[in-house]
Formats: structure tokens, C-alpha cells, sequence
């Protein structure tokens, strides 16, 4: 019995090219080698299979009734052999699997929000579980599977994963429309003198970077509340004179029936937006195809609201 170790798929490509061109040149011109390659893998052919396969005959080489019994058990084999190597073509009309994406507030209503929708449209038998977003556990959430993707800041990433750059938003002060401030920019002052929403995702915190930026210029302002969403805080700006630090990208046209937005009076960087996945699904179709949506629904959103 032949050892399996020994077969080469070299061997049987050969054998199939020969059968069908019944001509040592020509399998040779097919398979971009010299003849005597050829030749040399015929002999190995014929010690495999214990079987002459092919005769020289005036009119070409001729299979012998073993190789008529092997060709079309070599194609077959041989097509497999592709279907198995080749990459998995994805179509995402078809495509039926579920997704965990890990987002804030913030990301679900610029990117999740418009995402779902062209998914409904592009590839409807996708699943989406939207899950919280928690700094301190999303590695391990990661590792446990619990989270596939994650929208966030390049701060919050777990080291060492694959990520994309999405988009770069920009801070705003938001008002209600009867605070006393007016205009288009505040100043300093009196941006310091009114009390101020915070919003911490991971909750609980009072300091931000818009603090950090005060304490450049020697000034501090006055933080009453921290929420840990944003929505939340739009809500609770139209109750009272409070000022917020805002990403503009989340106002949205119904918000600024009731607020109004502001130019700070210090400079302060905005957040840079990051889709962020493990490294297990770095090279599956879907999941390309599924990271390519985000990426093009989130950087659409931006370039539209600026």
C-alpha cells in the first residue's frame, strides 16, 4: 500500500494536465516547466500507481485503462484541494452570524445607530448584540468572547490589538436656549463661573480633560454633576443653567431645537474615534466585511455633521 506521506499534489496536477493535453510538450507549456520535468514526473507517477498510465503513440499519449479509472477520481480531489486552499468568498446577503459590539452611549448614536440601518439594507441575517462599554474589562471581555468588536478611544484599547482609525471629533459648550451666556463663544469667566455637567463613562469621576486644560492657564471650573452617558446630560442641560463640554458629532439637529452650542474659550482636543477587534478575527471574511461597514458608516457621519 502506498504511504499517504508521500503523495505530492504536484504529482496529481500533472497527471491531470497530461490526461487532458495527451502530450508531454504541451503539459509542459501548461505547466510552465521544461519537458523533461515533465517527463521525470510521469516516471514518478508510474512508480505511485504501479501502472505505465500513459503510452507514446503516433498521435500522442494514450491513457491506459488504469488512468481513464484514476482521472476523474484526481480531478475531484484536485477541485477539493482548491475549494479548500482558496479563500471563502463572502456575500453578505447570505451571511447569518452574530456579532458583540462593545460601545458607549456616544458611539451607539453616531456609528451603531446608522450602522444597523445599512445592515437591515446590505445583510440582514447579521446579528448585533450591543453590550456596555467597561474600560476595565474589556480585555478580558475580549478573551472570553463576550465582545468582538469595540468602538472607543485609543486610550481605552487593549494593547497589542488590531484597531482602525475611524474619525476625529471636536469639543463644543452646550447650553439651553435661555441660559444667560449668549452668543457664539464664551469667554473664559464666564465659562468658569457657571456650573458644570461632566460626563465619565466609567462613572463617578470630576475631572476631565477640560480640566486638565483649565489648570494649564491657572483657572479651574465648577463640576456639580457627573452622569455617565451623554444623553443623559443633554437632558439634564435643559433643566438649569449648566454648561457642558460636548463632542459636537453627537448634537443633533432635534437637540439644538432646545440647546444651543458654544465655541469654548480654551483650547482642548478632541476624541479621536477607533474600532478595535481581537486579533482571532483579524483575517475572517465576514468580520472584514463587518470592521468595513463600521469604517465607512462612521467616517460618512463624520464628514456629513462637518
Amino acid at each position: 500500500m502506498t504511504d499517504i506521506r508521500s503523495l505530492d499534489f504536484n504529482l496529481l496536477t500533472t497527471f491531470d494536465v497530461i490526461y487532458e493535453e495527451r502530450s508531454l510538450t504541451q503539459a509542459a507549456h501548461r505547466l510552465a516547466v521544461t519537458q523533461p520535468t515533465v517527463s521525470g514526473t510521469l516516471a514518478r507517477l508510474r512508480s505511485l500507481f504501479e501502472d505505465r498510465l500513459f503510452v507514446r503513440k503516433q498521435w500522442g499519449m494514450v491513457p491506459t485503462p488504469r488512468a481513464d479509472q484514476l482521472a476523474p477520481q484526481i480531478k475531484r480531489l484536485l477541485a477539493d484541494a482548491w475549494e479548500i486552499l482558496s479563500p471563502e468568498k463572502f456575500d453578505p446577503k447570505k451571511a447569518s452570524f452574530r456579532s458583540h459590539i462593545s460601545a458607549t452611549d456616544y458611539s451607539q448614536v453616531i456609528v451603531l445607530l446608522p450602522l444597523i440601518k445599512r445592515l437591515r439594507r446590505e445583510a440582514p441575517g447579521i446579528q448585533v448584540a450591543v453590550v456596555p462599554f467597561e474600560t476595565t474589562e474589556l480585555g478580558e471581555r475580549f478573551h472570553k468572547g463576550q465582545v468582538d468588536i469595540a468602538i472607543t478611544i485609543p486610550e481605552m484599547a487593549p494593547p497589542d490589538y488590531p484597531s482602525r482609525f475611524l474619525f476625529t471629533d471636536r469639543y463644543i459648550c452646550v447650553v439651553r436656549n435661555r441660559h444667560p451666556v449668549k452668543g457664539d463663544r464664551v469667554d473664559l469667566d464666564t465659562f468658569c463661573a457657571f456650573p458644570h455637567i461632566l460626563i465619565s463613562p466609567a462613572g463617578g469621576s470630576f475631572q476631565a480633560s477640560t480640566d486638565v486644560a483649565l489648570r494649564s492657564v491657572g483657572r479651574r471650573r465648577d463640576v456639580m454633576i457627573s452622569v455617565p452617558n451623554f444623553r443623559f446630560a443633554l437632558d439634564l442641560v435643559k433643566c438649569d443653567n449648566f454648561i457642558a463640554v460636548f463632542p459636537e458629532l453627537l448634537l443633533t439637529k432635534r437637540d439644538l431645537g432646545s440647546l444651543r452650542k458654544m465655541e469654548l474659550p480654551i483650547e482642548i482636543k478632541g476624541p479621536d474615534a477607533i474600532i478595535v477587534w481581537h486579533p482571532r478575527f483579524h483575517d475572517d471574511q465576514a468580520h472584514i466585511w463587518l470592521r468595513k461597514q463600521i469604517t465607512q458608516t462612521a467616517r460618512e457621519q463624520s464628514s456629513r455633521s462637518s
